[in-house]
């Protein structure tokens, strides 16, 4: 679900894999739950794959849609691309 709400939130299409089945090292088990997903940048999803299975998922994406929808999403009205050189350095000048 928190994937999903990045797709959401950033208006982007997604696709999220993981691995499914157990691996072993030694005593040592890990079970993967699988649950891959494609979602479209609305949070729909367009396709999934189940936590047992391998597989390939293949959706059709509406990159226009996209684009129109994030156009018009307020997240991004605001934004201020000028600082991001600050804030990513260490001293907040932006020398890095």
């Amino acid at each position: 679900m928190v994937q999903r709400g990045h797709a959401v939130a950033n208006r982007v299409p997604l696709a999220a894999a993981n691995r499914v089945g157990t691996e072993r090292a030694g005593d040592v088990a890990v079970r993967f739950y699988g649950s891959s997903f494609i979602c479209d940048h609305r949070g729909r999803v367009l396709a999934e794959l189940g936590r047992e299975e391998e597989g390939v998922a293949v959706v059709a994406l509406d990159l226009e849609a996209a684009r129109r929808d994030r156009d018009d999403w307020g997240f991004f009205r605001d934004r201020r691309p000028d600082l991001y050189g600050p804030l990513l350095s260490l001293d907040g000048g932006g020398a890095g």
